[in-house]
């Protein structure tokens, strides 16, 4: 009985676990919780915008977001000095194709950069030697190259993206793990079917996510873009409403990109959700 004692005594008892009142948030759905904040977050910055423009008090240098919601209903109904949509449609075409065009060649040469030593050591050094540079120093190249018009657009957005691409596609064929390929080479896989099994969706997250950032890039350069010579787009519009003060277009522009910016990279969410679930339940 002693020795029991003992051996019980020495035995750490168990901390006693008090049982917490459950959270009020806890019963919102995740969803609503997060449309909420990000409501919160959108309010603030426009009540910061709102008090920063009260403070200038000069229309001229920072329109109200009343005076800038006005301006977007007349660009959009036709009623003000140019056209919203048509603006708009243009530069997300511009977008959409260069960036398309980047994301397509970046995912072949990342590829087959992570799948050969060879052909890594051959184009690495010029992926990182033209990354650096800004996609507008090509602009004089493109024009002499091309002449003015769409072609050179698109490959300032082209060539803006193409590195990212490149990178995070190489990045993520190599983090698969070496354990998935040799238990499929085992059971007997070809390349096609290692590739289309195990690679791709092994690597779709980290893909998704330099498509995320590549068209971050696109919306990025739009402006650089049409400024060569371009008759539309938003960024036009921009340079042009600058040349006659016109602050409330400026901002109309800048807010429209910012909106488109945000659609796509939704709708990229969306994708990941749809193609590479296993992510979200991950981060869940």
């Amino acid at each position: 009985m002693n020795d029991l004692a003992a051996s019980t005594a020495a035995v750490p008892s168990a901390p006693l676990e008090i049982p917490r009142r459950p959270s009020r948030l806890a019963a919102i759905p995740r969803s609503a919780a997060g449309a909420a904040v990000s409501l919160v977050s959108i309010a603030l910055a426009v009540g910061c915008w709102w008090l920063l423009a009260l403070i200038i008090d000069n229309p001229l240098l920072m329109p109200t977001p009343a005076a800038t919601v006005e301006k977007l209903v007349d660009l959009a109904t036709g009623s003000g000095t140019f056209d919203l949509w048509t603006n708009a449609w243009a530069s997300l075409k511009r977008v959409l194709i260069g960036w398309a065009a980047a994301v397509v060649v970046g995912i072949l040469i990342g590829a087959a950069m992570a799948s050969s030593r060879i052909v890594d050591r051959l184009i690495d050094p010029l992926v990182e030697f033209a990354r650096p540079i800004p996609p507008l120093a090509y602009a004089p190249l493109f024009i002499v190259w091309f002449g003015i018009g769409e072609i050179p657009k698109l490959l300032v957005i082209f060539v803006g993206c193409l590195p990212t691409m490149i990178i995070t596609t190489a990045a993520a064929v190599r983090g698969v793990d070496l354990s998935w390929l040799r238990a499929a080479r085992t059971l007997g896989a070809s390349r096609l079917y290692l590739f289309r099994k195990v690679i791709l969706p092994a690597s779709l997250p980290e893909v998704i996510t330099g498509m995320r950032i590549a068209s971050g890039f696109a919306w990025g350069v739009l402006v650089a873009a049409e400024i060569l010579a371009s008759t539309s787009g938003l960024g036009w519009m921009i340079i042009q409403a600058g040349r006659f003060l016109d602050t409330a277009t400026i901002f109309v522009g800048i807010v429209t990109i910012g909106a488109l910016a945000f659609l796509m990279d939704r709708a990229l969410r969306v994708a990941e959700r749809r193609f590479a679930p296993w992510k979200a339940l991950a981060m869940s």
